[in-house]
């Protein structure tokens, strides 16, 4: 993560939208997400719909771990989480 540039949300998917949020380390896609201008259509921990830059993200993969699997999951707050796995 660059923290003098980091990936942020926008509300849609243009460059000229304001960055709304950052990212963070993770972010949860939807298989056969919606692309558009080059972002792809995801939500916030907060289940609210953004969008994200195509060109930041990548599978979820631990140097460490190669067999490591990382999947989106509802935390007892009701907000988004992830649950890792081997």
């Amino acid at each position: 993560m660059d923290f003098q540039h980091p990936v942020s949300f926008k509300l849609r998917p243009f460059d000229n939208e304001p960055d709304i949020a950052p990212v963070g380390n993770q972010v949860a896609v939807k298989i056969g997400a919606r692309v558009m201008n080059g972002y792809v259509e995801t939500f916030d921990f907060a289940f609210r719909p953004r969008w994200v830059a195509q060109k930041y993200l990548e599978p979820y993969h631990a140097k460490a771990d190669p067999s490591a699997t990382c999947t989106p999951a509802v935390m007892s707050n009701g907000h988004l989480g992830f649950k890792y796995g081997h």
